[in-house]
């Protein structure tokens, strides 16, 4: 379903042949193991890429996020299967994330593979020709909190306005169909599937499905002509139940049309953010269609694509939600939250666009006195792996279209 993923699948087949089962052998020990040993098994072969690609995907929950963290950056993405995929062919490899000079490399850990424990989350799918819909269950592996947020006023800007014109490849633009108004922005993150927030697809207030279309932008961020029709929206049910935004406020849109030769964003997972003092310097991106662009300026249409930058940023709240100081406004919402990851493996670089969160709720005030300088949205955790990677319900669809 998704270009990232596809290419670990190709990179694993090619590496089975070269390599068979061959690999790095480590020490085997109760308490010491290699971090590219996904199964703890003592080798480090193409069985631990196998394993990982399976927890990246979202079809296995039964790991904790430390024991998959392998390059030991406190995210799980492609990085760290490129890392285990170094390790099997004896190549160098280090990961480096914007915003910090530190390298990050495999390394010894003192850990077992912890167990999770797995809950189920429900999701309704409407299909938009009829607005008929159903529910299913998909397996879950994170916990979620219950905590409920307030989305009475938005703002969005946290001290000066530091957004610039972007051209960022797989980002699309959410219009409202009776008028054509800017409604939200979402991101590509498989070859039919579609990123965004639900309060982009579904009005809480009215209990309606919100009637759209979507734009295209080309691999080099500028807007396409191409516009399309959603097939079907997918959102979680704790959604209906919740009030404002908050950390079910995640959406998947369904396309006829392929999207292959687009961008897609790659997922991973934070975890352990505010502990890990690395973390405090990592360069946190937002990318969307503003509906107010720097200078108090109404957005065009085609909508122009901006990017806001900023820092994690702690606070006392207890959900599963991701809070950082990148600027985003109206219009910003249903976009990605994301790091940038540059990789080495041997003599070759590439950076990913990893996305962590979504671009869901904005802070209130500019006065900092009443009310805290931060927006954030739902942190990407294993269920939704799940739900945009490997989700049977939307691959029966897509295969629908063949």
């Amino acid at each position: 379903m998704k270009k990232v993923l596809k290419k670990i699948i190709n990179v694993s087949a090619v590496s089975f042949l070269s390599f068979t089962l061959a690999g790095s052998v480590v020490p085997f020990s109760a308490s010491a193991y290699d971090s590219r040993d996904i199964n703890r098994d003592g080798v480090v072969n193409i069985l631990d890429v196998v394993s990982f690609n399976k927890y990246l995907s979202g079809q296995n929950y039964t790991a904790s996020l430390a024991s998959l963290d392998v390059d030991g950056n406190s995210i799980i993405d492609y990085a760290d299967s490129m890392c285990i995929m170094a390790g099997v062919s004896e190549l160098d490899y280090y990961s480096q994330i914007e915003g910090l000079s530190k390298k990050f490399k495999a390394r010894t850990v003192n850990s077992t593979i912890n167990k999770t424990v797995s809950s189920p989350q429900k999701y309704t799918r409407c299909i938009c020709k009829t607005k008929k819909t159903d529910t299913y269950t998909l397996q879950a592996g994170s916990a979620v909190s219950t905590m409920a947020t307030d989305n009475s006023k938005i703002h969005g800007i946290i001290g000066i306005d530091n957004r610039t014109q972007d051209y960022l490849g797989g980002i699309v633009n959410l219009r409202r169909s009776e008028n054509d108004r800017n409604l939200g922005t979402g991101f590509i993150v498989g070859d039919h599937v579609i990123a965004t927030s639900a309060h982009c697809v579904y009005e809480q207030s009215t209990s309606t499905w919100v009637e759209h279309k979507i734009r295209l932008y080309n691999n080099d961020g500028t807007p396409s002509n191409t516009i399309l029709d959603p097939v079907e929206v997918h959102i979680p049910n704790n959604y209906f139940n919740r009030s404002g935004v908050n950390e079910y406020d995640y959406a998947l849109i369904v396309v006829k049309e392929d999207l292959k030769n687009y961008y897609h964003f790659n997922l991973g997972m934070p975890y352990n953010v505010y502990n890990n003092t690395n973390f405090l310097y990592y360069n946190i991106y937002t990318t969307g269609f503003s509906g107010e662009i720097p200078g108090g300026t109404p957005n065009s249409n085609p909508a122009k694509m901006y990017t806001g930058e900023g820092k994690i940023v702690k606070t006392n709240l207890t959900t599963d939600c991701f809070y950082h100081s990148a600027d985003c406004t109206y219009g910003n919402s249903g976009g990605p939250v994301y790091i940038k990851n540059k990789y080495t493996t041997g003599s070759t670089e590439e950076q990913l666009n990893t996305v962590v969160s979504f671009c869901s709720r904005m802070h209130l005030s500019d006065d900092p006195s009443k009310d805290a300088p931060y927006n954030f949205g739902p942190t990407m955790i294993p269920v939704m792996l799940r739900f945009y990677l490997s989700n049977d319900y939307v691959l029966q669809t897509i295969d629908s279209f063949s």
